[in-house]
């Protein structure tokens, strides 16, 4: 990729460079996450772009193989005229290093030795997630999503979590991208069961927007606390959102934030916007 082997990237001081997530999203305009499922033919159209400070874009868009004629994917459409029919992925990936060879904590922006961006097309500012991220961080939760308000639905819940050794941490020893999503939606899934709800409803959601920001790592055995929130719009009818934050128990410090967007079935439906 630009140059570099991204399994074997290496700094000018020889220590291991990893092309890391800061950002994922996936939301749907007609297609949603649960409307795949195994056997389904689609097509994948996909988007790389030189987002600037060691980092690269990339953007995906999904659709069922049904014969329907093939238009350009661009930022604009992402962002400001989805498809419809389509499912969209995008994410942010920074190059990271350890600033201490046995820890996960204070990763630091470095470039491999060879990675040159130049050849891919540049990102405008104005479809870069990195302002969304900043406020995400700064604010502990993304901001609110247009339309409001949103009312809170119960009390926030915390749990404390340790970080596994088998089932959290990747090849280099961090703690794996994955592993925030599942620790994200599974707080998700005990909001829902706080309400009384069981899995079997919570299976009939349907996602419209997730979307993640990772912050910082942690070291195996970490205690981790997840906290999570849910609130109802006020403006459309069965949408919720539900915000999670994953810290550091002993140091408050963030390591990542995400939100989840969900519209709730009708009775004995699935879910539609």
């Amino acid at each position: 990729m630009c140059g570099v082997d991204v399994f074997n990237a290496r700094n000018e001081d020889g220590r291991p460079c990893y092309l890391a997530f800061y950002y994922y999203r996936i939301c749907g305009n007609g297609l949603y996450p649960g409307d795949l499922t195994f056997g389904d033919r689609i097509v994948v159209d996909t988007l790389v772009c030189d987002s600037g400070r060691l980092s690269v874009f990339t953007a995906h868009r999904i659709r069922r193989d049904d014969g329907s004629p093939d238009t350009p994917f661009d930022p604009v459409e992402l962002h400001g005229s989805p498809r419809p029919g389509c499912l969209y992925v995008e994410n942010l990936n920074v190059w990271l290093t350890r600033s201490e060879e046995s820890s996960n904590v204070g990763l630091i922006r470095a470039a491999p030795v060879g990675f040159d961006q130049r050849a891919l097309a540049p990102l405008t500012e104005a479809y870069s997630p990195r302002a969304l991220c900043a406020r995400a961080r700064d604010g502990g939760a993304f901001p609110d999503p247009a339309p409001g308000p949103w009312l809170p639905v119960s009390a926030g819940h915390t749990r404390e979590q340790e970080v596994d050794a088998v089932h959290d941490v990747n090849g280099v020893g961090l703690l794996y991208f994955a592993s925030f999503f599942s620790l994200a939606e599974s707080a998700v899934l005990r909001q829902w069961r706080e309400r009384g709800l069981d899995a079997r409803s919570y299976l009939d959601l349907c996602l419209l927007d997730a979307r993640i920001c990772y912050l910082g790592n942690a070291d195996v055995d970490t205690t981790l606390a997840v906290s999570a929130t849910v609130r109802r719009s006020a403006a459309r009818a069965r949408h919720e959102r539900c915000d999670v934050s994953v810290r550091d128990q002993a140091t408050g410090r963030t390591i990542a934030v995400a939100a989840f967007e969900h519209l709730l079935p009708l009775p004995q439906q699935r879910p539609r916007p």
